[in-house]
């Protein structure tokens, strides 16, 4: 099994498309070969078009995945199972949300706060702090900005999860930003044990 990236920001920052497309055909027998011991626990959006595993070069079994509409982490009972799980049964070292332009939750949310969108009730209702989110932090920017201030905001929910189970202070949070038109992602949001958040523009 491949070693985790010495230096693991860097390693998902150097992913491109060529390399993206070299492992989209992978080895269904490592599944079967290997057991499920990753090392990193993303955080990610359902969108099919940016699969953690292609992003990363990673096998499936190296990565602990949950993702969801607009890569939004919230609900007390899902972040403390997710959390609990991923520290306690599978010591993954490292969390990452990550979230993309054109996202179509975030283009949602951006247009219910700030426009006249109509949402599904059941949509709405898991969107609903974002929406609230992207009214508290205005119209300016367009939709490009909600979409890095969800990914800061998701560390922040991230490290709230992890202060309740009173590892913070031991795991790495990275929140990235991957665009599709360049296949590279970017680092918004990290942070590192001991030392406090740092956001990129």
């Amino acid at each position: 099994m491949p070693e985790q990236p010495e230096h693991l920001p860097q390693a998902i920052l150097s992913c491109d498309v060529d390399e993206i497309s070299k492992i989209t055909a992978s080895d269904r027998k490592y599944i079967l070969d290997h057991p499920h011991s990753p090392w990193l626990f993303w955080i990610g959006c359902s969108d099919a078009r940016v699969p953690e595993t292609s992003m990363l070069r990673a096998r499936e079994q190296q990565v602990f995945t949950h993702r969801h509409i607009a890569n939004l982490f919230h609900g007390d009972s899902v972040k403390a199972s997710l959390v609990f799980f991923s520290n306690l049964e599978r010591k993954a070292e490292d969390r990452e949300p990550e979230s993309h332009l054109d996202c179509g939750g975030v283009k949602g949310a951006y247009g219910v706060a700030h426009g006249n969108e109509v949402l599904h009730p059941d949509l709405r209702q898991w969107l609903d702090p974002l929406i609230a989110f992207s009214k508290e932090i205005g119209p300016d920017g367009g939709v490009d900005r909600l979409t890095r201030e969800n990914i800061r905001q998701q560390v922040k929910n991230v490290l709230q999860a992890l202060a309740v189970q009173g590892v913070e202070h031991k795991i790495g949070v990275h929140g990235y930003l991957y665009k599709g038109d360049s296949g590279f992602a970017h680092l918004v949001s990290e942070t590192h044990p001991g030392r406090p958040t740092h956001s990129n523009s």
